[in-house]
């Protein structure tokens, strides 16, 4: 099993959040289920890890970018050599039996995943230190795109308020900042989430109820965090923020609602 640790983390917590799933996957592969299911579980597996992979390191690349990290392009070849070596894998593990996959992908997983993390990632995390660079910040990408241009507009937006959050601002003015933005964003998201929810009742989404249930639990938080501002340090306010900004509005946007375009797309 592998083990997320504390020293792994860059400090940007949606490329945090997203490393740790990777691991939260890769854990699965040696979960016990049934000797008849075990084929059936590592190929899905082996394919979810796939796929996470190429968006996590889609994230990290523009991230970097965003920052001008001088090490993106060796992070871009890395990450190539990641994907190919990884493809390479992928398509001849039908001809082997599932101990010998399960062998080989602990090997990819602690060669890959963690010594990556570990040297490369980590790289990154010592410039932003040793230049002041906030690593904290989100950045929209068109892959994000669901095909309804007010629902894109409105996504758009909340990516720009999020991103206001961590402009710098003298610390004098940095609590009441985030308070205003708080309150921004909060309006701002009932009126998404209430176009939202109309969006996919005239598509007649199957998992609008579903949906909703995920929406008035986002409203809960935001109330909860709006509540006990008063009563939180600076840095508190900050972590948090950013923890609600990258939870619950970016991660929302790329699973949840990515969801909404895929089974509208499958079903024209």
């Amino acid at each position: 099993m592998f083990e997320w640790k504390k020293e792994y983390e860059l400090g940007h917590l949606m490329l945090d959040k997203e490393h740790q799933e990777l691991f939260k996957i890769a854990n699965e592969a040696f979960c016990v289920v049934e000797p008849s299911q075990k084929e059936q579980k590592m190929s899905s597996l082996i394919q979810r890890l796939s796929d996470y992979f190429e968006i996590h390191m889609m994230h990290e690349e523009d991230f970097m970018d965003s920052i001008g990290y001088p090490g993106l392009q060796n992070e871009k070849k890395s990450h190539d050599k990641i994907k190919k070596d990884f493809q390479e894998w992928r398509e001849n593990h039908k001809h082997k039996s599932i101990s010998t996959l399960e062998r080989e992908l602990a090997f990819n997983i602690e060669n890959t995943i963690i010594t990556h993390i570990k040297f490369e990632d980590m790289k990154m995390r010592h410039w932003c230190e040793k230049y002041h660079i906030d690593i904290k910040g989100v950045r929209w990408h068109d892959t994000y795109l669901l095909g309804n241009d007010l629902i894109d507009k409105e996504h758009k937006h909340l990516f720009e308020i999020a991103n206001e959050a961590f402009r710098y601002v003298p610390a004098h003015q940095r609590k009441e900042k985030i308070k205003n933005i708080i309150h921004e964003l909060y309006k701002y998201v009932i009126e998404h989430f209430s176009n939202e929810e109309k969006y996919m009742e005239s598509i007649n989404y199957p998992a609008l109820k579903e949906h909703i249930v995920i929406h008035e639990n986002i409203k809960i938080k935001m109330n909860e965090f709006i509540k006990k501002f008063s009563l939180l340090s600076l840095k508190e306010i900050e972590d948090n923020l950013a923890l609600f900004i990258e939870e619950w509005v970016v991660l929302h946007v790329i699973h949840e609602d990515s969801k909404i375009a895929k089974w509208e797309l499958n079903n024209k």
